[in-house]
């Protein structure tokens, strides 16, 4: 879904609900003796989104709010407006104002996910030290705190602090010194969990967001991309998609990964060279099954790299990442690449060799 749409989906939903809360102002108005000024910058909020006119919305939202603080109304009418005017701008993108609109709404009614929204609002506008302040005071929430905005908080922490130096060439080199960020990890092992409990829909979450964490935080390109291509491979059932589809659009977080473009996961027929290049193979036949891991209804993922000789074999063959972490599977797809054979890439009537071949192995129990 494009921002334009994602803007257009939520005024849908806006004019519903604002019309219902209209009627609402309306009894506050009698009741309460809300201004003129006020009630009129609203309903002309309201006529501005019905017209698909977001910025006129977005400048009625902010005179209906400086009304409102300037005439002292009521608390729950105030903090009504404030939200309107809060989630326009940040539904077009507008996370400069965003931010500090948030934190007005926060203000008047405070609340976990308020706090989680003006976070996210100033890291989407650079200001990672805003956005961390507030992440922090989320966290010290503690305990009536979801696992999403756990998640979203930390990463938001992460974000700040950067990946520390970090510049290891293969993500089997990352996890296995362990020298990326401690919430990239910890998405690994709930995914590795997940796929050994056949969790596919759990799998296939925590692996995307250790994908998006990853790039997110600014880990090498390498880690990124084989996290990437294991939730890709991730073998969904319909249904389990769904589920899938279910948790991540419910998820302040991956709403947040998908508005800084960093949210990896793409449609399987859309992979990288990773995924293709043993098409190149003459006879490219996958690992065998390891009779351990098939007994115990293990699953995994490797990605392997390899050169390509003169001759069309493969040499320097190593495994880049695997999940889990398992000999039993690495070793089979390095076998798999030894009995590989390529024709011989000629260039300028000369047999050349080729470097940095990447293909990916899904072993799944069916």
């Amino acid at each position: 879904m494009t921002a334009n749409q994602r803007i257009d989906q939520r005024a849908g939903l806006m004019l519903q609900a604002m019309t219902a809360m209209l009627a609402a102002l309306g009894l506050s108005a009698a009741a309460n003796a809300i201004p003129a000024d006020v009630m009129n910058a609203y309903r002309a909020y309201m006529a501005a989104i019905e017209a698909d006119d977001l910025d006129a919305a977005a400048a009625h939202a902010e005179d209906a709010w400086q009304a409102g603080v300037a005439a002292s109304i009521d608390g729950d009418t105030l903090a009504a407006l404030a939200e309107n005017r809060a989630q326009l701008l940040y539904d077009m993108g507008r996370y400069e104002a965003a931010g500090p609109a948030w934190d007005a709404v926060y203000a008047v009614a405070p609340d976990i996910n308020v706090l989680a929204l003006a976070s996210s609002a100033y890291l989407l506008a650079e200001d990672r030290q805003a956005a961390a302040e507030r992440a922090r005071s989320l966290l010290a929430a503690g305990r009536g705190l979801s696992d999403d905005l756990t998640y979203l908080a930390r990463y938001i922490v992460a974000v700040e602090a950067g990946p520390g130096g970090f510049t290891a060439s293969t993500g089997r080199e990352a996890f296995q010194r362990g020298r990326a960020p401690q919430l990239v990890q910890d998405f690994m092992r709930e995914g590795e969990r997940m796929l050994q409990g056949r969790s596919h829909a759990l799998e296939f979450r925590y692996a995307a967001f250790a994908a998006g964490a990853a790039r997110g935080i600014g880990l090498h390109p390498s880690v990124a991309d084989h996290l990437q291509q294991w939730a890709i491979q991730v073998d969904l059932p319909e249904h389990e998609a769904q589920l899938a589809r279910a948790h991540l659009g419910e998820s302040l977080f991956a709403a947040l990964l998908i508005r800084q473009g960093v949210f990896p996961v793409r449609n399987r027929d859309d992979q990288s060279d990773a995924a293709t290049n043993d098409r190149l193979a003459r006879n490219a036949v996958p690992p065998d099954y390891p009779a351990a891991a098939l007994r115990q209804g293990r699953q995994g993922l490797t990605v392997m790299r390899f050169d390509v000789s003169e001759a069309g074999l493969p040499e320097n063959i190593q495994v880049v990442f695997s999940v889990p972490d398992s000999t039993m599977f690495d070793r089979e797809s390095v076998r798999a690449i030894e009995r590989w054979t390529y024709d011989p890439r000629i260039e300028e009537g000369v047999a050349v060799r080729r470097t940095g071949v990447e293909t990916s192995f899904r072993f799944s129990v069916q």
